[in-house]
């Protein structure tokens, strides 16, 4: 008998693979000027039931706003590039040395969020992380669920795709803490 954890990422997988298959993603607006990039998903399914996604550190560099902080493979547009597809796995290789195209399944094409009136740049402000930082936050509610019948709402990818959607729908809000 198999151990049903074992085949989770593949279900998880499957089932991403299904919905991105039949997704028509959502395109940003254009207003020039304008700098193309991509960036890859890159998820591995793990022994425990679980998926790891891909990030890396991006190198120390002076005047460089991106410099040393954590991102998924990814980066510019380049003349020489036919696609955003070619551009995300041309960098991934150059940043991770991941050849996509040989170790690498394409699920499918995400919508694209971009703020409207500038990119995304003006919109970060980066923190340094304190020591001692957790790699990872989980929450176990088994004992919520159990003990108290308490059942989430929200998954974590449909909660963080609304707030991002939010923040961009809704500028009123936040720009006078921003001026």
């Amino acid at each position: 008998m198999s151990d049903p954890a074992s085949s989770a990422p593949a279900e998880r997988l499957a089932r991403l693979a299904q919905a991105l298959s039949t997704h028509a993603p959502t395109l940003a607006e254009r207003d020039e000027p304008f700098k193309e990039a991509a960036v890859a998903l890159v998820l591995r399914p793990r022994g425990d039931g679980d998926c790891d996604l891909l990030l890396i550190r991006r190198a120390v560099r002076a005047g460089d706003p991106w410099s040393g902080q954590i991102g998924l493979p990814g980066g510019r547009f380049d003349a020489a590039d036919d696609s955003l597809e070619t551009t995300a796995i041309r960098e991934t290789m150059e940043e991770v040395g991941l050849d996509l195209r040989m170790h690498g399944r394409r699920l499918g094409m995400l919508d694209e969020l971009r703020p409207q009136g500038g990119p995304h740049e003006r919109l970060i402000t980066f923190v340094a992380d304190r020591p001692g930082h957790d790699a990872r936050y989980a929450i176990d509610a088994t004992k919520l669920e159990t003990e108290l019948g308490w059942r989430a709402e929200e998954t974590f990818d449909t909660g963080i795709a609304r707030t991002v959607r939010w923040y961009l729908d809704n500028e009123w809000w936040w720009r006078p803490l921003r001026d």
